[in-house]
C-alpha cells in the first residue's frame, strides 16, 4: 500500500502522505483525510494578519463593495428612524432604497469575482507564453 494513494473512502494511514504533509499535520481522530488543495495556501497565507488588515486588503481589491455596504446600512438606518417617527412614506422609500443598495452590492461582488478570474486567467496565459 505505500506506493498507492488511498482512495477517498479508505481509512487514512501514515503509509501515504504528500511531501508537504507530516503526520503531525493530520488532525487527531481523523479516519479519512484528504489534504487541502494547493490553492488553500493563498486563502490562508495571511494567518498573522489582523481582521482590520484583511478587511482593508479586500476593500482595496474591490472598492465598490464597501460603498454598496455603506449605502445599505445608511438606508436601513434612515428607514428605521423614519419608521420610529411614524413617517410611513419615507420609511417605505428608504426600505426600497435599501433593497436597491443590496442589489448593487451583490452585483459589485460578482463583478469583482469575475474580474479577478479574468485577470488571473490572463496572467496565467501571459506566463505560459513567456515560458515558450
Amino acid at each position: 500500500m505505500p506506493d498507492s494513494k488511498p482512495s477517498q473512502y479508505e481509512p487514512f494511514t501514515m503509509d501515504y502522505l504528500p511531501a508537504t504533509l507530516s503526520p503531525d499535520d493530520v488532525p487527531s481522530g481523523v479516519s479519512h483525510y484528504m489534504p487541502p488543495p494547493p490553492e488553500f495556501k493563498q486563502w490562508t497565507q495571511d494567518e498573522n494578519s489582523s481582521v482590520r488588515q484583511k478587511i482593508w486588503r479586500s476593500a482595496k481589491q474591490n472598492p465598490v463593495v464597501p460603498i454598496g455596504m455603506a449605502a445599505t446600512v445608511l438606508a436601513l438606518g434612515l428607514g428605521l428612524r423614519a419608521m420610529k417617527r411614524g413617517d410611513r412614506v419615507q420609511s417605505q422609500m428608504m426600505m426600497r432604497f435599501r433593497v436597491g443598495a443590496q442589489g448593487f452590492t451583490i452585483v459589485a461582488l460578482l463583478g469583482g469575482i469575475f474580474a479577478a478570474q479574468y485577470y488571473a486567467r490572463k496572467e496565467q496565459e501571459e506566463l505560459k507564453e513567456s515560458k515558450k
